[in-house]
């Protein structure tokens, strides 16, 4: 018995030994213990071995194999850790980076780039897996984007560390964010308690969206609008929603900010065009007004935060 042990051991140690000295830097299982995916709507796990673990986005199945796996490769597997990375898509870069996994990506798309070391790469090139549109990418970034939370977004930070085979210490990383977020919004819910009845105490935040096709006041995105709705009033801040330029003028009467989601694509958004589609016009330096505003809107009360940055920015 104990010689069957002890030969059992031994080859559970030449697995590992056979794994390093093949490039592979996992020296145990790294899906044996797999998180509970709590917020995050539109990713999930479907199943899992030691060594193996499936995920689901929309209708993509994706399986990942350790490169240490006992029983070798996996037809139809991503082996990881990965060791290249392609970025073609927003919502991507962020997660990467907070991975500390940055000098991973091999290829990256000029938009998606934020970081001096992003930015020395190429924006084309073969990489072990590629998050993008094309063909045989993994799309992610509509899932990422209509996830209605904010710690629903941040947990895709799981998902991304998936594919290192757990190394980017993800489930750490959104454990301070949970954390932190929990804290401030325990914070904003005391304030806005405190000042019950009192008029004028929370900020009213008005959430808007622009067709730039045709340079119209639209309604945001349903998905969009609900990420915004949870974030603001959470931060202890009263969410209106303008469904065109009519409930715009009417609700940005009174409101004490604008939260813009407009999602550009390809297209130029920046100030000069907001103010022109919501009719707005300078009057002073550092001021924007409406002709038919009661108030004067400053411009630093301007929350200037289009949908695909805001993502770039959380993800």
């Amino acid at each position: 018995m104990h010689l069957l042990l002890s030969l059992a051991a031994l080859s559970l140690v030449q697995v590992g030994t056979n794994a390093q000295s093949s490039g592979c830097p996992l020296s145990s299982a790294p899906f044996a213990s797999v998180p509970s995916i709590k917020y995050a709507q539109n990713f999930a796990v479907t199943g899992s071995t030691d060594y193996t673990l499936t995920l689901k986005v929309g209708s993509q199945t994706i399986t990942l194999s350790a490169c240490n796996n006992p029983s070798g490769s996996v037809s139809g597997a991503i082996s990881v850790p990965v060791a290249s990375v392609g970025v073609q898509q927003q919502a991507v870069t962020g997660f990467i980076q907070r991975l500390n996994k940055e000098s991973a990506i091999t290829a990256i798309g000029p938009s998606f780039a934020t970081t001096p070391c992003s930015q020395s790469k190429p924006a084309s090139g073969s990489s072990t897996v590629t998050f993008g549109s094309g063909n045989g990418a993994i799309d992610v970034q509509t899932a990422i984007q209509t996830e209605q939370s904010p710690l629903a977004q941040a947990e895709w930070i799981v998902f991304f560390d998936a594919f290192f085979g757990f190394t980017g210490q993800g489930q750490a990383s959104l454990a301070k964010t949970v954390d932190t977020y929990s804290c401030l919004k325990q914070k904003a819910a005391a304030y806005v308690s405190s000042k019950a009845g009192v008029a004028g105490a929370q900020p009213v935040a008005v959430i808007s969206a622009v067709d730039l096709s045709s340079n119209s006041v639209i309604n945001p995105n349903s998905a969009l609008a609900t990420y915004w709705k949870s974030i603001l009033a959470d931060a202890g801040a009263v969410p209106l929603v303008a469904n065109d330029l009519a409930s715009f003028q009417n609700l940005a009467h009174t409101a004490d900010f604008v939260v813009d989601v407009t999602d550009e694509g390809t297209k130029s958004y920046d100030l000069a065009l907001w103010s022109k589609i919501y009719g707005l016009k300078t009057v002073e330096s550092g001021y924007v007004l409406r002709s038919k505003f009661k108030m004067t809107i400053k411009r630093a009360k301007i929350m200037w935060l289009n949908a695909q940055e805001r993502s770039k920015e959380f993800g």
